[in-house]
């Protein structure tokens, strides 16, 4: 196990290793120059001034010896200074990034709970009206675009029912009540289409298993159908949900733009739109480089649970 352990962890350092260096690349590819944006002016400025921010920001050194800096300030966690308004960009991803992290957190444990459900219930009536019912409301997840959901979610429980607010942020140190009550809206727009996702990811992985002749041994034995479901089906199949789970995580947190965006939820997506328009590169940097990190590190996760579900993987 340790062996599987320190290998996975290796190959998630690479990874991150090859984000930082195509990141890095990347934004040095687009068009228009960070001086300027320092500078305030779209207009040619006088040469020795852009002299002067382009040696202060490092910008004058070869492409190669600017990389070796990046990486080494990445090493030790300085992810720079803005160019907007100098200050350290690790204070406002350290203040926006909680706020995302409970946003996808709360989707996702929403759709861990009705997806896998939804799935289980479809799986054990196949061809039936529940299994027709699941199978629609998966279709609608996965095929109604998020900003639609977020929107008819407004206007029927915020302006037609008025039952939880429908936008802003309110720190849980200021009222957690009015903090949870806001947090509603968002968290189940953004948890419908990993829901439906998950559902039918159950349900195949479901039906795939229910078939095996260990589970037909255990009807035959007269174990009881919820132990055969949560014990004997359940956990094998979790395998290519678990998969399924993390990829969706991942994609949440660089993906919920639109649901902070609708809903006034002050989160890093929203900070990383704002850094690409202001051609903000350090905080653009910052922000692709934290969101990869933790899409990394939720895989090498899914990689261990894969260990501890099937004891052959972490063999192999």
């Amino acid at each position: 196990m340790a062996r599987f352990i320190t290998l996975r962890f290796s190959m998630a350092i690479l990874q991150i290793l090859l984000v930082a260096t195509l990141v890095f690349g990347l934004l040095h590819l687009l068009p228009g120059d960070p001086v300027l944006v320092v500078l305030g002016s779209e207009r040619t400025p006088d040469p020795q001034v852009v002299a002067a921010v382009r040696a202060r920001l490092g910008l004058d050194k070869p492409l190669h010896v600017q990389y070796i800096v990046w990486l080494r300030n990445l090493s030790k966690l300085d992810l720079g200074k803005s160019l907007v308004d100098d200050k350290p960009v690790w204070n406002e991803i350290s203040a926006r990034l909680p706020r995302s992290l409970e946003l996808i957190i709360a989707a996702i444990l929403l759709s861990i709970l009705f997806g896998i459900t939804l799935g289980i219930v479809a799986a054990l009536n196949r061809n039936n009206m529940f299994d027709w019912m699941s199978t629609t409301l998966s279709s609608f997840g996965v095929s109604v675009p998020v900003y639609v959901i977020g929107t008819l979610l407004v206007l029927i429980f915020g302006v037609e029912l008025k039952l939880l607010p429908i936008a802003g942020y309110i720190a849980p140190a200021e009222d957690i009540n009015e903090h949870l009550r806001r947090l509603i809206l968002p968290a189940v727009a953004l948890s419908l289409s990993p829901t439906a996702i998950i559902a039918r990811m159950t349900r195949s992985s479901m039906l795939d298993v229910l078939i095996q002749n260990y589970i037909v041994t255990a009807r035959g034995k007269g174990v009881k159908p919820s132990k055969i479901i949560l014990i004997h089906a359940l956990r094998p199949a979790l395998i290519p949900i678990v998969t399924v789970i993390g990829l969706q995580f991942g994609s949440l947190l660089g993906g919920s733009v639109l649901v902070e965006y609708i809903f006034n939820w002050p989160g890093l997506s929203t900070l990383l739109v704002t850094a690409i328009g202001r051609r903000d590169y350090p905080t653009v940097q910052a922000v692709i480089m934290t969101i990869a990190t933790f899409f990394v590190f939720i895989n090498l996760a899914v990689d261990l649970t894969y260990g501890f579900l099937d004891p052959r993987i972490r063999q192999s």
